[in-house]
């Protein structure tokens, strides 16, 4: 009897053993792919080397995982600045400022001609340097509206916008991110800094900034399981980010996930094909809300019927923030799910349309979106960085995921079908 115990013991011991080699693995696997992509790669906005590097990292990572990997390469507005600055002429001061994405290049030197976003139409604004105190976010309002008014600014002949951000003390360099501007540069400022420029609002400001808009193809890159029935899964996040930010929560976090995943699950996907995707083109938006993977359902269209869910994560692991689940186009996907991640402290909630789930949805195939709600991070700025990730927590979003999908994976895929 003691010699059984006593070998059940030890074979206990293994497991545990196991489980945390495993555990530590993940975790420094997660660990090495944040710094790649934020310490050695930095920002990934298309048209950018970054974005190059950050693709052909991910092919590796695939591939040393022992999956086939495809990329599907679309054309794409890229984009590229140097050096930029906003100074006071009469008194000689910098104010902190960023180009937003896309904007095009510019010298000028000029008072700042104030604008009501709403209302400006008896405004003579050809060639004026347009100021837009307002902050956007805080009335609700989106890129999108930002982008209109840049164009709309764009086609009365205004040579410069300067507008205001969603942070008080960081910029935001996608508050305006449109391709379409023939000649208008546009360069975002802080909320704080506000007060700056209302002090000298009597003086000249100069505003240059050297930036250059030129089409690019990006890729989305592919790790491919074929898998024995006809059904296929598709996961995946984009590795793009927004200009001059390295993205350690948008969306260095879900690259490595998803790359983890892809290396987790070989071998044990029950029969679905598979597609791990890393996307780019996300924060440009575009025509699906999401670029590469609005490119990838318009290329796999035939495919459609046959894609059970989709599961992307964009944005998480943050050590203060709460991790939730949106789901979409199957109430039955959500109990599920629900029932598999309340144990964790995750919420579950319904569809939110704000990443690479977006053309999915519209195509009515179930979606997954793993996101982090917290008061502490600053999107789209470059206090985006690994601070605001903890490894903990991203590997406790790993392990709930990991749970998710396996079950998932375990499921008949017509419990899902939309009626």
């Amino acid at each position: 009897m003691c010699s059984i115990l006593c070998t059940r013991a030890h074979n206990w011991t293994l497991h545990e053993d196991r489980k945390v080699a495993e555990m530590d693995q993940v975790k420094a696997q997660l660990a090495n792919h944040l710094d790649a992509l934020c310490n050695q790669i930095g920002e990934r906005h298309l048209g950018s080397d970054g974005e190059k590097k950050a693709a052909d990292y991910i092919q590796r990572c695939f591939e040393d995982a022992g999956h086939p990997v495809v990329r599907e390469d679309f054309d794409a507005p890229g984009w590229k600045y140097g050096a930029y600055s906003l100074e006071v002429v009469e008194t000689g001061e910098s104010l902190p400022c960023f180009p937003c994405f896309y904007s095009n290049a510019c010298d000028l030197t000029d008072r700042l001609t104030v604008i009501d976003p709403r209302d400006f139409q008896g405004l003579d604004l050809k060639g004026k340097i347009c100021f837009a105190p307002q902050k956007s976010a805080a009335r609700g309002e989106g890129v999108e509206d930002r982008n209109e008014l840049a164009e709309r600014l764009d086609e009365r002949g205004a040579a410069a916008l300067i507008v205001v951000g969603r942070h008080p003390d960081t910029v935001d360099t996608k508050a305006v991110r449109s391709p379409n501007l023939k000649r208008l540069a546009v360069m975002d400022v802080a909320g704080n800094t506000v007060w700056d420029i209302a002090r000298n609002i009597h003086h000249r400001f100069r505003m240059k900034i050297e930036a250059e808009t030129f089409p690019t193809t990006s890729t989305n890159v592919i790790a491919r399981v074929t898998g024995s029935r006809p059904e296929k899964i598709v996961i995946g996040a984009h590795y793009d980010t927004a200009p001059g930010i390295v993205g350690g929560g948008d969306n260095a976090t879900g690259v490595a996930l998803t790359l983890e995943l892809a290396r987790v699950l070989k071998g044990k996907t029950q029969g679905y094909s598979v597609d791990f995707i890393g996307f780019s083109g996300e924060e440009y938006g575009g025509k699906g809300s999401a670029l590469g993977s609005f490119e990838y359902v318009n290329r796999h269209i035939d495919e459609i019927g046959n894609i059970a869910w989709m599961g992307t994560f964009d944005d998480v692991g943050n050590p203060f923030g709460q991790e939730n689940v949106y789901i979409g186009r199957s109430w039955r996907l959500r109990g599920q799910v629900d029932e598999l991640v309340r144990p964790h402290g995750f919420k579950t909630g319904d569809v939110v349309l704000g990443s690479d789930n977006c053309s999915f949805h519209h195509h009515a195939i179930p979606t997954l979106y793993f996101g982090n709600s917290s008061p502490y991070k600053q999107i789209h700025s470059p206090e985006d960085n690994l601070k605001v990730v903890s490894i903990d927590a991203l590997h406790r979003v790993f392990e709930v995921v990991l749970e998710v999908f396996t079950n998932l994976l375990a499921t008949p895929p017509d419990r899902y079908k939309v009626s």
